[in-house]
């Protein structure tokens, strides 16, 4: 098996390079990281290193290369989970949020979630761990988000794009009448004396 040192500046771009677009996840990585021998269809071990420190190794399966980009399928029984729960953590500065989302039966599902990212494109945001409605807010599944308090709130409505674990990627209905509040809402934030990681646009897959 191959082993490739895969090096990413910050805990971010671990996160930016997530490839949501597979049903057990991914990750982007520059062509430049692979041998001229390395071809798709070829299992990998990745040694991700973050900040010049090691955090761990995945093994994955090149699935499409390209002149400057390279996709890694992860496999099954890996360490991935955790590395992307710690990089999760290292980057976000996070807030309370509510999702309403329709189960099975068509109920309207209200969950308490940890909102990390967030942009007038898309959010991010962390599920309960073993919260009995976790498979409800799933890959494709429509959402209302609702930022703010219960005297004055937002209701953004989007879709669910990617999902690890109990992270859910959303993107925003670009017809959204609450887009425009929501702006207002990113442009105050700006302004205030919050982190800026706060204010940086949702993790989306690279």
């Amino acid at each position: 098996m191959k082993e490739v040192e895969v090096h990413f500046a910050s805990a971010r771009d671990v996160l930016g390079a997530y490839w949501g677009h597979l049903t057990g996840g991914g990750l982007a990585i520059s062509r430049h990281h692979l041998s001229e021998e390395v071809c798709e269809g070829q299992t990998v071990s990745l040694q991700v290193c973050v900040d010049r420190q090691h955090r761990g190794d995945i093994i994955g399966t090149v699935i499409r290369t390209s002149p400057t980009k390279a996709i890694v399928a992860f496999s099954a029984d890996d360490g991935k989970r955790e590395l992307f729960t710690v990089a999760f953590s290292e980057c976000c500065s996070a807030s309370d949020v509510r999702l309403l989302v329709a189960d099975s039966d068509g109920n309207e599902v209200n969950l308490q979630a940890t909102l990390a990212q967030l942009s007038d494109a898309g959010c991010c945001v962390t599920l309960a761990a073993g919260d009995e409605a976790l498979d409800e807010i799933s890959l494709g599944s429509n959402v209302t988000v609702i930022l703010g308090d219960s005297s004055e709130n937002l209701r953004i409505t989007g879709c669910v794009m990617a999902q690890w674990g109990a992270l859910r990627w959303i993107l925003f209905d670009l017809e959204n009448d609450a887009l425009p509040a929501l702006r207002r809402h990113l442009d105050q934030i700006a302004r205030s004396p919050v982190p800026q990681a706060q204010m940086d646009s949702a993790p989306t897959p690279a």
